[in-house]
């Protein structure tokens, strides 16, 4: 790649993997239970018209920051969704919704990319900037979250981008900040520098959100026995002058160029902790920690403006939380602080338990076609690790992107609360961290050429072992990000023989590297890692993502009820999607002893033959003969003269597309065994939708 034009080749890498991600976005519904679930929350902020409070049905939502729903409201805002006097059914006729909560996040993860391209462009040569750039966007892990709506890929674009910014700053120049443009104005030339141009993006950050807060969320309190009210316009008026601060500094040159760049990694994180939470924190702190204890580099310190970056990070990320805690007050502040921040973290909450091995298994198939790289990797980059007093910049720097792979791992492996994607952040600095170990093969070192190499030999043999359990269930690429691992897969021959043989062509790369390495072997190899990733984005992904969706359950939903009156009724289920594709109009009855659901029959079941009417009803296939005898038991054989003697078996009906009925015909799953399938194709592998006589 040329040097000369950064700016062409980050437009090239941005739009590699915008094209590598596009296709086929929206063309299954979103997942359950976290993208309908955090969808619901973003579609209930327009129809309630408050960016502010999240809620869940009627019930305030309070385990995530809102950075994720305030992106996918404005998704859903520019598609057009959720209007006033909007159809019933707008969430189920087309991919809109879809792509309007998807979008926003993949549009995050590309700039990540491309900020690491840029990074290691800068600091080491282009070729391992676009190496470690597309490596990282196409490493299955991370190009199959980027393309899901929830919290953590926005959490980890934006740590990846505040680490490169903290490292640049820290390596970076100690002179003023630079000139970037002249603007002319007339006869008037505007110097454009990177000092003002960091003034506008922090005020971008911090000014609407005051506005937004303060106009929306007035304080009170009691004085002397009487009600003082507050207004938000003074209440949100510290994080303004917060700002201030920072933004006079700079009006006086008080920061230096790579000062600028530490802001702005402290703005990135203030971010991210918007996207997921104060651990946005920990992993900048404890690599920078671990690094001035090991070296003694504490003169250094000095390159953080830390009471600066302090302000700026609070301006930005408390104003939401301030507000909350107005509004909602403790029952806010227990959930989430206590439950979802310090019981997650030390006790436990919801997911899988483990040690800190627990990841090694989704490590395995989240970086699948890396494996053959990383011994060797490993073994070369720890070569090029002084954990001593570095002796230059890139000394520096190796080590620093030695503790952000370590911290990325353990921080997250000593959590007691697991799930397989909390592992997700030690994607990138492993992929920088090859891109980097190996570089001597590309640019022009004296490693090039034919000869053995032990290392890239282990990796190979050990990626042979992961691509037979890959082929062998190819379940594994989707229980890197969904929920309950044990969830019906929807199990097809030619999953497993696509595996095996695009595994076969990356270890046909992978055996050309034990015994030649340049830059063209090399490029062959990320060839054929690429093609593997856009595999499962082309054409797993859309065979897996309908058995994960309830879109089009749905769907048959509206083309069949006759009016509204008919409703739909989620029994003995809370998967969240029922609540998103429904717009919230879904009859909750979910407790498996059936007493709201006894209680609902009976207050709106027909009281003569000619009120007879209809209910619609998703749930599991597996709970179907249950739901046909509650209905005989309850209903049918109570009242014979109403229902002219029919049973369940007729009254009970499964609907497939277009309103055809379904044989209410089981059998067991042929790999699964304990889940009780339809024998017939259906939309759906685990859900049903039942009309039934009421």
């Amino acid at each position: 790649m040329n040097r000369n034009h950064p700016k062409f080749q980050a437009v090239f890498v941005f739009l590699a993997v915008l094209l590598g991600n596009l296709p086929m976005l929206g063309s299954y519904g979103l997942f359950d239970p976290w993208e309908t679930h955090y969808a619901e929350v973003a579609r209930t902020m327009i129809q309630r018209d408050d960016p502010v409070s999240t809620y869940w049905q009627d019930d305030g939502f309070y385990s995530k920051p809102p950075l994720l729903f305030w992106m996918q409201a404005a998704g859903f805002t520019v598609a057009g969704l959720n209007r006033r006097a909007a159809p019933a059914d707008e969430m189920t006729v087309d991919s809109r919704p879809e792509w309007a909560a998807r979008l926003p996040v993949l549009l995050l993860a590309a700039f990540a990319v491309t900020g690491v391209f840029l990074f290691l462009r800068r600091h080491f040569d282009p070729l391992t900037g676009l190496f470690a750039a597309l490596t990282v966007a196409f490493l299955p892990h991370f190009a199959l979250v980027a393309r899901q709506s929830i919290t953590d890929m926005p959490f980890l674009a934006l740590m990846t981008l505040g680490m490169l910014m903290f490292f640049h700053g820290f390596l970076g120049d100690d002179g003023p900040p630079v000139r970037l443009a002249v603007l002319k104005l007339g006869r008037r030339a505007l110097p454009v520098t990177s000092g003002l141009v960091s003034a506008f993006v922090f005020v971008l950050l911090v000014v609407p959100q005051y506005f937004m807060f303060a106009s929306r969320v007035p304080a009170s309190f009691t004085y002397v026995n009487r009600p003082v009210i507050v207004s938000g316009w003074l209440v949100f008026l510290p994080y303004l002058l917060l700002l201030a601060d920072v933004l006079i500094g700079i009006a006086r040159s008080r920061f230096t160029q790579g000062q600028l760049w530490i802001l702005h990694g402290f703005a990135m994180c203030g971010l991210a902790i918007l996207a997921k939470g104060f651990g946005a924190l920990f992993i900048p702190g404890v690599v920078f920690l671990l690094y001035f204890l090991l070296t003694g580099e504490w003169d250094r310190l000095r390159r953080f403006p830390l009471v600066s970056s302090l302000w700026l990070l609070v301006a930005i990320a408390f104003p939401w939380h301030h507000a909350m805690i107005i509004r909602h007050g403790d029952a806010f502040f227990q959930e989430y602080i206590v439950h979802h921040h310090f019981k997650r973290a030390a006790e436990g909450v919801h997911g899988e338990r483990g040690t800190f091995t627990y990841y090694w298994n989704q490590l395995l198939f989240g970086m699948f076609p890396l494996w053959p790289l990383l011994p060797a990797a490993f073994a070369s980059g720890l070569r090029k690790v002084r954990f001593v007093r570095p002796g230059d910049d890139r000394e520096r720097l190796h080590l620093l992107l030695f503790l952000w792979l370590m911290v990325s791992f353990f921080l997250f492996s000593l959590m007691l609360t697991k799930f397989h994607h909390y592992i997700l952040p030690v994607t990138v600095p492993a992929g920088v961290w090859v891109a980097v170990s190996l570089r001597q093969y590309w640019s022009g070192g004296p490693s090039r050429g034919f000869r053995f190499s032990a290392g890239f030999f282990a990796g190979l043999v050990f990626f042979v072992l992961v691509a037979r359990e890959a082929g062998l269930d190819p379940a594994h690429f989707v229980n890197l990000f969904i929920y309950k691992y044990e969830r019906l897969f929807p199990y097809a021959a030619w999953m497993n023989w696509t595996i095996w043989g695009l595994s076969a062509v990356i270890g046909g790369a992978a055996l050309v590297l034990v015994f030649w390495r340049n830059r063209w072997t090399f490029a062959a190899f990320l060839l054929a890692s690429t093609i593997f990733t856009l595999h499962l984005l082309a054409f797993y992904m859309p065979a897996v993502g309908p058995h994960w969706s309830q879109k089009q359950l749905h769907k048959i939903y509206y083309q069949c009820r006759r009016d509204p009156g008919e409703r739909l009724i989620a029994w003995q289920l809370n998967w969240r999607g029922e609540n998103f594709y429904s717009k919230n109009q879904v009859v909750p009855l979910m407790e498996t002893n059936n007493k709201e659901f006894l209680e609902y029959l009976r207050r709106f079941r027909a009281r003569r033959r000619e009120d007879v009417s209809a209910r619609f009803i998703v749930l599991e296939a597996g709970r179907f003969n249950r739901l046909v005898g509650v209905m005989d038991r309850e209903l049918y054989i109570q009242y014979p003269e109403i229902y002219e003697n029919r049973r369940g078996a007729e009254l009970v009906t499964i609907l497939g597309p277009d309103c055809v009925t379904v044989p209410a015909e089981f059998e067991k799953h042929s790999v699964q065994t304990n889940y009780q399938v339809l024998k017939a194709p259906y939309v759906h592998n685990k859900f049903i939708l039942v009309r039934l006589t009421l």
